[in-house]
């Protein structure tokens, strides 16, 4: 079952989101595979938000998640995080439990 986890970069990371966006996201696609990463989406909060970025990254699973995360991509990508934000992110599995599609 799709499970999607919430990564959220505290305002200090001060996230270089150009790179995040075209370097990272690609990076960790091609590192775990399209089969495994199904979707993500990323937001930047207004400048008072103790948060500056979330992405949303839907797995296919949380199993696929985690072996895609051990072993050597997953210290790839743990280690590009550096690359691009001046602190660590946290991220936390979020389960939908209802959605409104008004337009």
């Amino acid at each position: 079952m799709p499970i999607t986890y919430a990564v959220l970069y505290p305002r200090e990371a001060e996230v270089n989101l150009d790179y995040f966006i075209n370097v990272h996201i690609p990076l960790a696609e091609r590192l775990c595979g399209k089969d495994v990463i199904l979707s993500w989406e990323v937001f930047t909060f207004p400048p008072d938000a103790p948060y500056c970025l979330q992405a949303n990254v839907t797995w296919a699973s949380s199993e696929a998640k985690a072996a895609a995360m051990s072993g050597e991509n997953g210290k790839v990508l743990i280690d590009d995080v550096e690359k691009y934000a001046k602190a660590r992110p946290f991220s936390m599995a979020r389960e939908e439990v209802a959605r409104s599609m008004s337009v």
